[in-house]
């Protein structure tokens, strides 16, 4: 469990026996991906403010919230990249993000709770992707 100080939310990843069993946890957001695909704790945070931070995109962005922030986990844009990496789940786990007041909604989840790494691997292309995603989908806006 990560809980982010600037932002109140926490991160939780769990493993899944199946994608649908999704729709039974608690949080604002569930976004299911392969185990093996999960980033450290510092990539899962950095990625959680990107998402944040580029809400304004939403409108000139792909389908919804679960495939933006999948987006900044993949560092891709394209949706059917991103749909095809989702199909060939073979060890399905979940990032579940919620508030801190909503922390009660988590204790049946204890046993099955994975620990992420601690790592700073790949925050450097995250930014990257943030710039050139902004350049991407931000030619659209007009700025008032």
């Amino acid at each position: 469990m990560i809980i982010d100080e600037y932002t109140d939310y926490i991160l939780l990843v769990v493993k899944l026996s199946d994608k649908e069993e999704v729709e039974k946890l608690p949080g604002e957001l569930k976004v299911v991906l392969d185990r093996r695909d999960i980033p450290s704790k510092e990539y899962l945070i950095a990625a959680l403010h990107n998402f944040l931070e580029t809400t304004y995109l939403r409108e000139s962005w792909i389908r919804d919230d679960v495939y933006r922030f999948l987006a900044f986990i993949y560092r891709e844009t394209q949706i059917s990249r991103i749909i095809d990496r989702v199909n060939k789940i073979e060890e399905p786990a979940a990032i579940i993000i919620l508030r801190k007041e909503d922390m009660t909604m988590i204790k049946d989840l204890d046993d099955r709770i994975i620990t992420l790494e601690s790592s700073d691997e790949g925050i450097d292309e995250l930014a990257i992707f943030r710039l050139n995603l902004e350049r991407e989908r931000g030619r659209n806006l007009r700025i008032q």
